[in-house]
């Protein structure tokens, strides 16, 4: 877009403009230098717009005034502290194993970095022959109460914590001149900040497995009480390991911003923020004194978000990152990077949510959810739907959800009064068609806020606890019917179809299926609707689809033979349809998975052609995707657990020619899955049961060469996972290790007996 004038900008600090014409704005003033410098001048001076701003986040005022100027990266945590001044020096002799000196018993070898009020060195204790990290004050701070303290409390907060990720320390002190220093774990290896500068992003597991280390030794430090509240890439370090194929270790440094839960110490001066603003939660940039372990879960969501992107969610000068932080909700991933999974997506914008009460509770919640997405089971993280977002909106638009909220009511109060006089005597007619008149006339005055009054009634809804939302449900779907107009409207019907659909799940959760099953078939009614009238929207009838199977499983729960017969039938007609469709591969790939769950259907009604005949289906689907060259890690596990379902029931039935059909392009992505950098144990044991069963079906096939060949890679995969770090973590692996090679011998003297 083009330079904004000076107008907009001043609506857009006193939050006046549309959320588009918002995002615009901060779109473009991230990045044009002109515009940055226009909104200097205008928040060094006392316009009205930026008192708007400051008047609803107090301390931003005092906050803005001292940053301005000053660009994101080189934004310190000690804001009111100059950085000019001498460096640390050391006593003692100058030698070659301590070039810069000695400190004690300490051969003070090199620098390492230095920051606002300290520096730190890489030295080597005498005395234990070990080398450390020595991180000593300043000396122009020594006589700063702040600034000691905060440095003060940075040892005492690492002491108490015993964690592997945990930098530890082993020593505290006073250098002669009287600055103290910590003696610390030595960390060989790259911070994250370092890594994302060399390779800009991550892929999907290797970022997960970090975000979730890192949430794991939050969590040891929470649990004796402290936040650290500046958890950002330099202050996470990978130490590097002797064995190339074992992933770094995690490392949490830098504690001197930690609160201490129970002490009633703040060094936090009003008017500042502790920590990196890019990573800060927007309790943190309001209330540093009141943030908690859910500040730190968010900044574990920014690393996460940028390591997925090699972006931070969050960009431009320091006042455009505070005010994104506290009103802009980020672009979602997969729009940055289409390679990143949808659920660890989910993960990611669950940890970054603006009100800390819809995080994480705990920084262990993330890594355990982070863990099942490892291990490829279902998260219990939702993404936020057309409600959520709503909700969202209206928090940040609260003059236009006030807006909103009065055409409701003058909407809703035509209605009734127009219901009031419908009598059948003519004059009761002729009031009653001026009543609907002026109910037309307030519709069609409304209608450019339609879209903004269905949110206003979905956030009502979202902001239910569980136990009342489906009462909060069922009087929203009242009064969308209320408003409906006799013109077709889609978002209307999109959101009547999403409540059915959730209140469908909320009745079937309760074990009112009937209810479900009537809910499930409204919201199925309305979007076959929407296809009628829209023709070529594939996102509905990919949800139609969804719903299908949903609606064949409750009217199997039901027991209704008609019911049944009719949802089976529509359910595969729909999914055949679908197919048809010029699907994206995530899009394909949900489909395969629908037609999964559907064959779960058919099985427990005991139709077992018809379930083995969708799982076949769906088995081919997933090899197609998986097949493709730019096929990633995710869709290569999908589809050979997939595969590894069908091939059991083939060999269940002794059908070896249909097993080695599909087999044979299976074993081809479990060889570029084991290959792969990011190749678990789990994977490997993926890899050697495929080679198993190859083999077994080789054998029956009377294909002594080809059994033998597969019996030879699966020794390979199992002596290669005998290398693996999971085998010492896992007692269960070595147990399903040895019967592998039980197995594998067996195998082998079936193969020579064969001959």
């Amino acid at each position: 877009m083009a330079c904004p004038s000076l107008d907009q900008l001043q609506r857009f600090f006193g939050d006046e403009l549309c959320e588009a014409d918002s995002s615009a704005v901060v779109s473009h003033v991230a990045v044009c230098a002109e515009c940055q410098r226009q909104m200097d001048q205008m928040t060094s001076s006392e316009m009205p717009c930026v008192s708007a701003l400051t008047a609803t986040e107090p301390g931003l005022r005092e906050l803005i005034d001292r940053l301005r100027e000053r660009p994101i990266e080189a934004w310190s945590a000690m804001t009111e502290l100059s950085v000019e001044g001498g460096s640390v020096r050391f006593a003692g002799p100058v030698s070659e194993l301590a070039p810069l000196g000695w400190l004690g018993a300490y051969q003070i070898e090199q620098e390492l970095g230095a920051g606002t009020t300290g520096q730190v060195f890489a030295a080597r204790d005498s005395r234990l022959g070990r080398r450390v990290a020595i991180k000593v004050l300043r000396p122009q701070w020594v006589g700063h109460a702040t600034a000691r303290s905060r440095f003060e409390r940075e040892a005492r907060a690492v002491a108490a914590i015993e964690d592997e990720r945990i930098v530890k320390v082993f020593e505290v002190g006073e250098t002669p001149e009287g600055s103290p220093f910590i003696v610390m774990e030595f960390v060989d290896g790259d911070s994250l900040d370092a890594r994302l500068k060399r390779d800009r992003m991550l892929s999907p597991r290797d970022s997960a497995v970090i975000a979730r280390q890192i949430a794991l030794g939050l969590s040891a430090a929470h649990r004796h009480g402290i936040v650290h509240r500046d958890v950002k890439p330099s202050n996470i370090l990978l130490a590097s390991s002797r064995d190339a194929g074992l992933f770094p270790a995690i490392k949490l440094a830098d504690f001197g911003l930690a609160r201490v839960a129970e002490s009633t110490e703040s060094l936090t001066q009003e008017g500042f923020i502790a920590g990196t603003p890019a990573y800060m939660s927007p309790e943190q940039i309001r209330r540093p004194q009141d943030s908690d372990a859910r500040s730190d879960v968010y900044s574990v969501g920014v690393l996460l978000y940028e390591m997925l992107t090699g972006e931070r969610p969050f960009r431009g000068v320091v006042r455009m990152v505070l005010h994104q932080a506290l009103h802009e909700e980020p672009e979602p991933p997969r729009r940055l990077n289409d390679r990143v999974p949808r659920d660890l997506e989910t993960i990611c914008l669950k940890g970054m949510s603006k009100e800390p009460s819809r995080r994480y509770g705990s920084a262990a919640e993330l890594a355990e959810d982070l863990q099942r997405w490892l291990k490829g089971e279902p998260v219990h993280a939702r993404p936020v739907g057309v409600i959520g977002r709503a909700w969202r909106w209206c928090r940040r638009n609260p003059k236009l959800t006030i807006l909103n909220a009065v055409v409701v009511a003058m909407l809703l109060a035509g209605a009734v009064d127009a219901m009031r006089y419908l009598r059948p005597a003519e004059p009761w007619r002729q009031e009653a068609d001026a009543a609907r008149h002026e109910a037309a006339r307030w519709r069609t005055a409304s209608e450019q806020h339609l879209s903004e009054l269905l949110r206003l009634i979905e956030a009502t809804v979202f902001q239910a606890d569980e136990s009342d939302a489906q009462n909060a449900l069922t009087a929203a779907l009242l009064s969308l019917d209320a408003i409906r107009t006799d013109e077709p409207n889609d978002s209307l019907s999109q959101t009547l179809a999403a409540a059915h659909s959730r209140l469908g799940e909320l009745s079937a959760s309760h074990g009112q299926l009937a209810d479900a099953l009537r809910h499930m078939q409204a919201a199925i009614g309305t979007l076959r609707e929407l296809e009628t009238r829209r023709s070529g929207r594939r996102e509905w009838s990919l949800e139609v689809a969804r719903l299908l199977v949903r609606q064949a499983d409750l009217a199997r729960q039901l027991g209704g033979d008609s019911e049944i017969d009719t949802a089976v039938a529509d359910c595969r007609k729909q999914l055949e349809a679908v197919e048809q469709l010029r699907l994206e591969p995530s899009e394909s790939h949900d489909v395969a998975q629908w037609r999964g769950q559907f064959a779960d259907v058919l099985l427990r009604l005991g139709r077992l052609d018809e379930s083995r005949e969708q799982a076949r289906l769906e088995c081919e689907t997933l090899g197609r995707i998986a097949s493709q060259s730019d096929a990633n890690i995710e869709q290569l596990r999908t589809a050979l657990a997939a595969t590894g379902r069908r091939v059991n029931e083939l060999l269940e039935r002794q059908e070896f020619k249909p097993a080695h059909r599909t087999l044979m392009p299976a074993a081809v992505w479990a060889e570029r899955l084991f290959d792969s950098a990011n190749a678990t144990f789990a994977d490997g044991q993926t890899a050697a049961l495929l080679f198993r069963n190859l083999a077994i079906v080789e054998l029956q096939l009377d294909r002594r060469a080809e059994a033998e060949l597969c019996l030879e890679r699966l020794d390979e995969i199992l002596n290669d996972l005998k290398l693996r770090p999971e085998l010492a973590e896992q007692p269960a692996n070595h147990e399903w290790l040895s019967s592998q090679l039980r197995e594998l011998s067996d195998l082998r003297n079936a193969v020579s007996g064969k001959r």
